[in-house]
């Protein structure tokens, strides 16, 4: 008997530290991050800022190689060539093996080519490298400002989520001594069975609310996951807030407007394309091309006898079946469009930075006003429960009053969250971020 209790008090005890290692594991494997470790790791890691900065690196290089056609194109070239000839039987054609001589040559040139005109081609190709460079900048700017977006409402979903569970919670207990209190009612006689029921399916509801929190937290946590570039299924939990700004004056819109991304992608896309009628254009010109030349040739040695020519060259283009004309239109086709679209962001940008910075001020107003609705709710539903203990209060109208404050704290958690996200939409707007 004693033997038998030894080993279910063993067992009960394994069972009790394997639980406590399992919680200790995930807690330790759970990385807990702040804002600002969150900022870092995304720049450090996010797979979005790292192509956009290939890409300028890319429009850097390609823009300097551009400058190729000012300067002369210098090759050489050396060749040997060896064999022996033999002579054949007039008779039989048939090869008598008797070598006649051998007939090894070898040369060396030298060439020096330098463009002297080529219809103002060299010169729009490095503008349009300058255009470029300017375009992956901008765009470089404008996917760190969307990364920022991205990293702030990722993390203010994650935490909303995380702070929602815990409010489920606190509805749980809340709607559980509600529920016995209720019974405790309608054991009494004061309370009918309908009520009891509805209680109890509150409770229900307070406790599917909890899954869907749960759920909501493992999406929030694989979006910030991917923002930051780790793995997906990085154990990631966030501590503290988010620093927050107040909006302070309404700005002028006219001024941040230029300074944008957007408007500087459009305007280098609009340079990009008008560079390219030029580019179309320049196949209208004739080319000019002076090269120059140094060669030598000798038999069975180092070539040894030289010569030195140069050349002039006049390239007139008068007909090539059409391409150059319906290219040179398609160019200007092209850069009218990208006028339209550079017109159409000015126009829609300030508008759309009005709209962002009265969203962000409602917002901040709005999470006040719902502080205070909870705070007067809370006051209400500790009056509201006395009076029901105490058979001054039906259970209709105390669950009103319950259900009521339970909707105002859901209300001011989503206040909390869109109050962050009311920044971050401004700071996209405005061109802002907190990554660089």
């Amino acid at each position: 008997m004693k033997a038998t209790n030894i080993m279910k008090q063993t067992s009960l005890f394994l069972a009790v530290l394997a639980v406590f290692v399992c919680r200790l594991s995930s807690a330790c494997a759970a990385e807990i991050m702040t804002w600002q470790d969150c900022v870092n790791r995304t720049i450090k890691n996010n797979t979005d800022i790292k192509a956009s900065r290939e890409q300028l690196e890319s429009a850097k290089h390609l823009a300097k190689a551009a400058y190729s056609g000012f300067l002369p194109q210098i090759s050489a070239d050396f060749n040997v060539n060896r064999g022996n000839s033999y002579s054949f039987s007039q008779l039989g054609g048939v090869p008598l093996n008797v070598p006649a001589g051998d007939n090894s040559t070898s040369s060396a040139s030298i060439s020096l080519s330098q463009n002297i005109f080529s219809g103002f081609y060299d010169a729009s190709l490095v503008d349009q490298g300058v255009a470029n460079t300017d375009l992956s900048s901008a765009t470089l700017d404008a996917t760190k400002v969307q990364v920022s977006f991205d990293l702030k409402s990722a993390f203010a979903n994650l935490m909303y989520s995380q702070k929602y569970l815990q409010l489920t919670e606190k509805i749980i207990e809340r709607r559980k001594e509600n529920a016995e209190l209720v019974e405790l009612h309608f054991e009494g006689g004061i309370e009918n069975k309908g009520s009891v029921m509805l209680a109890n399916a509150l409770l229900g509801q307070a406790k599917y609310d909890k899954i869907v929190a749960r759920d909501s937290i493992d999406v929030s946590r694989e979006q910030l996951a991917r923002v930051l570039g780790v793995d997906s299924s990085t154990d990631i939990e966030i501590s503290g807030g988010i620093p927050l700004a107040e909006p302070g004056a309404e700005p002028d819109y006219r001024q941040i407007a230029p300074e944008t991304p957007k408007h500087r992608q459009s305007v280098a896309e609009e340079r990009v394309n008008e560079v390219g009628v030029t580019l179309a254009r320049s196949n209208f010109y004739p080319s000019l091309d002076l090269t120059g030349t140094v060669s030598a040739q000798g038999n069975n040695s180092f070539p040894n006898a030289s010569r030195r020519s140069f050349m002039l060259n006049l390239s007139l283009p008068i007909f090539a079946g059409g391409k150059d004309y319906y290219d040179l239109k398609s160019a200007a086709a092209q850069y009218a469009s990208s006028t339209f679209q550079r017109m159409s962001v000015d126009q829609q940008l300030q508008p759309d930075l009005r709209k962002a910075f009265k969203n962000y001020s409602e917002a901040i107003e709005k999470l006040k006003v719902d502080k205070a609705f909870v705070e007067a709710a809370e006051v209400r539903a500790e009056i509201a429960r006395s009076k029901y203990n105490n058979g001054l209060l039906s259970f209709e109208d105390w669950d009103i009053i319950e259900n009521d404050l339970i909707t105002k704290e859901k209300t001011y958690l989503l206040s909390e969250r869109d109050r962050i996200l009311a920044e971050a939409n401004w700071e996209l707007a405005a061109g802002k971020g907190i990554v660089q």
